[in-house]
């Protein structure tokens, strides 16, 4: 997994297969350029809305697709879980590429706020926009990046 701020992603471009490409929507201030990340050929969803209770949703994961994370606006709290550290509790659906799982000990959690991103690659299991105590409001755009 990797955090930093979006004005950062052009460090990780030799890293991370297709990065590249969201990287050619940044503005000059760092920022991501809507219009042109959604004209692009980028796999990209957009997606406001507020966060769940921690335990609402399964640990997911995915074998073929990096998710990168770009926080608009809000917060995004987040687990992060080993593979090795989960049960899958919904078997892999290749079409959607992304299976479901329990976590097993304790997860990492991370608050990445507005103007940040992170990666999850495939086989980490996360769960994005969870919350501990207080709901939070959050818009971002999920980007998926074929490894």
């Amino acid at each position: 997994m990797i955090i930093d701020k979006i004005k950062n992603l052009d460090r990780y471009v030799d890293l991370v297969k297709g990065l590249d490409k969201v990287v050619e929507c940044l503005t000059e201030e760092g920022k991501i350029d809507r219009e042109k990340l959604e004209a692009s050929d980028v796999v990209s969803m957009y997606n406001q809305g507020t966060s769940r209770p921690k335990d609402e949703p399964a640990f997911e994961a995915h074998r073929k697709n990096a998710d990168l994370m770009l926080i608009l606006s809000g917060q995004e709290e987040m687990e992060f879980l080993a593979e090795e550290d989960m049960v899958e509790t919904v078997p892999y659906d290749e079409e959607k590429d992304i299976r479901f799982f329990k976590g097993r000990g304790w997860p990492m959690r991370a608050l990445i706020p507005e103007d940040y991103f992170y990666i999850v690659f495939p086989g980490e299991g996360h769960k994005p926009c969870v919350h501990y105590r207080d709901s939070y409001a959050f818009e971002k755009y999920v980007v998926k990046l074929p490894q």
